[in-house]
């Protein structure tokens, strides 16, 4: 799972959550790790602000190589069997 442009948050771990109880192995790398940890925005205009000052910041090449990496944690997870699906939002769901 891709996030969007405002970071981890309650809609991204909701959507988690509800693929969890499907059965899913789910993993939602932190893709503004490399500029702030943790980013969980809201949708205030303040907040807003602060997802679009990130996103200006943001790496599509770093990116792209987070989701590598979590999609090759998923492989060595000895309970992820078959294939591996990805769902992007807004920053994720977009090239770099």
């Amino acid at each position: 799972m891709q996030q969007e442009v405002f970071g981890l948050n309650r809609q991204i771990r909701g959507i988690c959550d509800l693929l969890a109880e499907e059965g899913y192995v789910v993993l939602a790398p932190d893709l503004f790790a490399r500029l702030e940890r943790d980013v969980d925005l809201g949708y205030t205009p303040p907040e807003f602000e602060k997802a679009l000052a990130l996103d200006s910041r943001f790496d599509g090449e770093h990116g792209l190589a987070d989701v590598g990496a979590a999609i090759a944690a998923l492989r060595a997870m000895p309970e992820v069997a078959g294939g591996i699906g990805t769902i992007g939002f807004c920053l994720g769901g977009r090239r770099p």
